[in-house]
């Protein structure tokens, strides 16, 4: 082979090379590379994605929650005034029970004295 013919192979190989690296840097940064990302779903986009449905997750489990909250601070309200209710009752019935048994005291005893 002859020297020319030796450095148009040669120039054609670095064009061949040049293009090679060319393609792959437009591969890196591109279309093509977004496109291929989703198809084969990277690691960070998977991990970010879980993020989101995670932090997604977690609203609707707060708002669940705070919801729940509301209705049980309702019923235990409603409890603690049912049982206030209750022991003013009770309170009150001993109060005339131990009345009634002072009267009848008072009486046999006033009556013991006439």
């Amino acid at each position: 082979m002859s020297e020319l013919q030796n450095r148009t192979i040669a120039t054609e190989m670095k064009f061949l090379c040049g293009n090679k690296k060319r393609e792959k840097k437009d591969y890196r940064s591109g279309e093509r590379h977004e496109t291929e990302r989703k198809e084969r779903g990277g690691k960070k986009e998977k991990k970010r994605t879980r993020r989101k449905e995670r932090r997604g997750k977690n609203k609707e489990e707060r708002a669940r929650r705070k919801e729940q909250d509301g209705k049980n601070e309702k019923k235990r309200t409603r409890r603690r005034e049912r049982g206030v209710k209750k022991r003013k009752e009770q309170k009150n019935r001993r109060k005339k029970e131990t009345n009634e048994v002072d009267d009848e005291l008072w009486a046999e005893r006033y009556l013991y004295h006439a």
